[in-house]
C-alpha cells in the first residue's frame, strides 16, 4: 500500500507540471541545485500525522504513510482537485500538507527567507527539522485533531485541552488557535457544553487569535465563520466563510460553511450551491452527516423533498443511526405523502437516543421553517421531536 501511495503522490505532483516545478526529469534525478524551483522533494521530509511505516520513494527521502486514517481523522489522500498556490517547492508541499495533515521539514540548508516567506504568504504548515524548531505546539495540536475527529463528548473535551496546551506551549501558533476553535463550536452544535455561551465566547476569542496571527490561513477564517454560526452572529460568519473561499478556492469547508450561514441566516436558495460544492470538493469529510443533513434540511424547506430525501440518505450512510438525519428523512416522507416510509423512520426514532442536530440556530432564529417542520413531524405521529 505504501509503495502505491508513494506513486500517488508522484502521479499527482507530475500533473503539476505547468507550475514549471516538477517533471519526470527531476524525479528521476534529483538536481542539488540551491533552493528554488529546480530543487526536487527528494531534499523534503514528509512525515504524515499517525502511526505507519516509511518508504524510499524516488521523490522523497522518506515518507511515513499511514495505514489507517491519519491522526486528524483524514484517510491519506492527495486530492487533485484542489486549488493549489504557485510557488514553487515550498508553495506545492504545503498544499498538499494542507490536505494530507503532512508536516514538511526542510533541511537546514533550504531554510532561509524564501522558505519564511512563503510559509507566511501560503499560511501552512512548513517547519525546519526537528532540533532546530520546538514542535511541542505542533505535536499538541496534531493529538488534538485525532481526538476531535472521533466525535464524541469525551474526545472532543479532550481535544479541548490539548489545543488550549498547545497554545500555551506556542501562543504564536494560529492552527493551535484555529483549532481551538473548531472544537467549541462543535461542543456547542452537538449539545455538550455545559455552558454554551461561554464555550462560544473563548472559540470566537480563538478563532480571531487565529485570524490576527495568520490572516492569509483559510482554516482560521473557518474557524471564526463556525464559531460564529453556532452564536447566531451569522454576518460575521458570511464574511469569515467567504474569506476562506477567496482565499483557498478549493477550500471544501470553506464552502460549507457558508452554505450553513446562508441556510441559517434565512437564505436556504443560495445555500444549497455552496453545500453541494463544498460536498464535491471533500466527499469522505468524517462529519459529512451533519453537512449532508444541512443540505437536506435546505432543500426540504424549499420543497424539493425527493431530492432532499437523497442527501438525508447520504447522511445516513456515514452515520445510520443518526437521530437528526431520519428527522429529516421522515420530513420528507410525510411531505411526499409516503406513508410506509413516515413509518419506518417513526420506528427507527424511538429506538434512537436523542442527539443535538447541529440545527439549533436555525430553528431559533427562523420561527415559520420550525413550525412547518413540526407540522410535518406530528402529522407523522412523532410527538417527541
Amino acid at each position: 500500500m505504501c509503495a502505491g501511495l508513494s506513486k500517488q503522490f508522484q502521479s499527482d505532483l507530475q500533473k503539476q507540471t505547468p507550475t514549471g516545478t516538477f517533471s519526470p526529469e527531476s524525479v528521476s534525478r534529483p538536481r542539488r541545485t540551491k533552493y528554488g524551483n529546480n530543487v526536487s522533494l527528494s531534499h523534503a521530509k514528509i512525515s504524515l500525522a499517525g502511526q505507519g511505516t516509511e518508504l524510499e520513494s524516488a521523490m522523497f527521502s522518506r515518507a511515513a504513510c499511514a495505514s489507517r486514517a491519519t491522526a486528524s481523522g483524514f484517510p491519506p489522500s492527495w486530492s487533485t482537485r484542489a486549488a493549489r498556490p504557485r510557488y514553487g517547492l515550498i508553495g506545492t508541499i504545503s498544499s498538499l500538507a494542507s490536505f494530507s495533515r503532512c508536516k514538511i521539514e526542510l533541511p537546514n540548508r533550504l531554510w532561509g527567507d524564501r522558505a519564511r516567506a512563503a510559509e507566511k504568504r501560503i499560511g501552512f504548515a512548513v517547519v525546519r527539522r526537528r532540533g532546530v524548531r520546538d514542535m511541542t505546539g505542533w505535536d499538541l495540536v496534531h493529538q488534538g485533531t485525532w481526538f476531535f475527529h472521533q466525535i464524541t463528548r469525551p474526545t472532543h473535551l479532550r481535544a479541548g485541552d490539548l489545543f488550549r496546551e498547545a497554545r500555551k506551549a506556542d501562543p504564536q501558533l494560529a492552527e493551535a488557535h484555529a483549532w481551538l476553535g473548531r472544537v467549541s463550536a462543535g461542543i456547542a452544535a452537538y449539545g455538550w457544553s455545559e455552558d454554551e455561551a461561554a464555550d462560544l465566547r473563548e472559540g470566537i476569542d480563538a478563532a480571531l487569535k487565529a485570524v490576527q496571527l495568520d490572516e492569509k490561513n483559510p482554516y482560521s477564517h473557518y474557524a471564526l465563520a463556525i464559531t460564529s454560526v453556532f452564536a447566531s452572529e451569522f454576518d460575521q460568519a458570511i464574511r469569515a466563510a467567504e474569506k476562506a473561499v477567496e482565499l483557498s478556492p478549493g477550500f471544501a469547508l470553506g464552502h460549507l460553511v457558508l452554505g450553513m450561514a446562508r441556510l441559517y441566516s434565512g437564505d436556504a436558495v443560495r445555500a444549497v450551491g455552496c453545500l453541494e460544492r463544498g460536498l464535491q470538493l471533500n466527499p469522505h469529510d468524517p462529519q459529512n452527516f451533519v453537512w449532508y443533513n444541512v443540505l437536506a434540511t435546505a432543500l426540504l424547506l424549499q420543497h424539493e423533498f425527493d431530492t432532499a430525501l437523497k442527501r438525508a440518505t447520504n447522511a445516513l450512510k456515514v452515520r445510520p443511526n443518526w437521530r437528526p438525519a431520519i428527522t429529516t428523512a421522515l420530513c420528507c416522507y410525510q411531505a411526499m405523502g409516503q406513508k410506509d416510509g413516515a413509518r419506518q423512520c417513526v420506528e427507527r426514532l424511538s429506538r434512537c437516543e436523542p442527539s443535538a442536530d447541529a440545527l439549533g440556530p436555525l430553528w431559533r432564529t427562523n420561527a415559520r421553517w420550525r413550525e412547518e417542520m413540526t407540522s410535518l413531524l406530528w402529522q407523522a405521529g412523532w410527538r417527541s421531536a
